[in-house]
């Protein structure tokens, strides 16, 4: 007959046991959750992309005439790390000619450039509102450096960067090439909706795909604040008339899922209110010179306000 085990041994079972109920259980939970957005991606898919000009889709990438650099150079003892993601009016699309007072790191593809406009990574050849606003952050002394890395997309969808999105393999590739040189992000910049709120996207199926990236970027090993503006914007396809403020529509339930995201507890931050505070659009979408500035102004407001944490601002790289 068998001698009773002690009870610390029971104990230990025991715990094992729930241990392995929980971690089911989290299993089940996650399986559950891709499968979720699984299903809303597939069931969008046939409403993106939305443009079918696949070109204006395209990255940015002549890097013939920049000067390049090792990354570490680009970086400081209190860097700014801005990893954009979202579409047109955080890529190369608004009206201008900024040049940056302070030199400026640009990532692209594992390599580091002197940063200008247009950026390499995002889409379009216009100027980009990242630059403005890296270069005032430096200026106002809230960092001593900047390294920007763009890959926002003309066109693109929420669920472009959500789980099994056409842009994740991207996003997932870029992180994974700046940690193996120990280059950690400490600002994450998201704008992005205008595309969604054209297509009428339902506003739970986009609160859906913007929890998944953000719950994402953290599994991904991100753990830098993250600002997420509200936009929406964009002129109706069918509007005759040449003003390009006319036929402008937002869509109020895009806006509202982008607001309940926010979770300072978890460093999620009201970015800038794009549809409201910034009029100047030269075609009815896209940023003029003015507007460019504008928004800037409004992103560097928004970092100044950021309260102060673990890690930011704290970028690093591996020596």
């Amino acid at each position: 007959m068998p001698r009773p085990r002690p009870g610390l041994w029971r104990l230990g079972d025991g715990l094992l046991v729930a241990a392995t109920l929980l971690a089911l259980t989290l299993a089940g939970i996650e399986v559950a959750a891709d499968l979720r957005i699984g299903a809303a991606q597939h069931a969008v898919s046939r409403r993106i992309p939305h443009f079918p000009d696949a070109a204006s889709r395209m990255a940015f990438t002549d890097a013939s005439g920049r000067a390049s650099a090792a990354c570490r150079d680009f970086l400081g003892e209190r860097p700014l790390v801005v990893l954009v993601l979202g579409q047109s009016n955080v890529a190369n699309s608004a009206l201008g000619e900024y040049r940056p007072r302070h030199r400026i790191g640009n990532y692209f593809e594992g390599s580091c450039f002197t940063a200008k406009n247009p950026l390499l990574g995002p889409s379009g050849e216009r100027a980009s509102v990242v630059l403005d606003f890296a270069d005032s952050a430096i200026e106002e002394g809230l960092f001593d450096s900047a390294l920007v890395v763009s890959l926002a997309v003309q066109g693109a969808s929420v669920f472009s960067w959500s789980r099994h999105g056409d842009l994740r393999p991207l996003l997932e590739k870029t992180l994974r090439e700046m940690a193996s040189q120990g280059i950690a992000v400490n600002l994450v910049l998201y704008h992005q909706g205008e595309a969604d709120c054209l297509i009428g996207l339902e506003g739970e199926r986009y609160a859906l795909a913007l929890d998944n990236i953000l719950g994402d970027l953290r599994r991904l090993g991100v753990r830098a604040p993250a600002i997420v503006s509200r936009v929406s914007r964009h002129k109706a396809l069918d509007c005759a008339d040449p003003d390009p403020a006319a036929c402008s529509r937002i869509c109020p339930d895009i806006r509202a899922a982008q607001a309940a995201v926010v979770d300072v507890a978890h460093g999620v931050f009201a970015g800038p209110d794009t549809d409201m505070a910034v009029p100047e659009r030269f075609d009815g979408y896209h940023m003029t010179d003015a507007g460019r500035q504008r928004f800037a102004a409004l992103l560097l407001e928004t970092v100044q306000g950021l309260p102060a944490r673990e890690g930011f601002p704290a970028g690093r790289i591996a020596q």
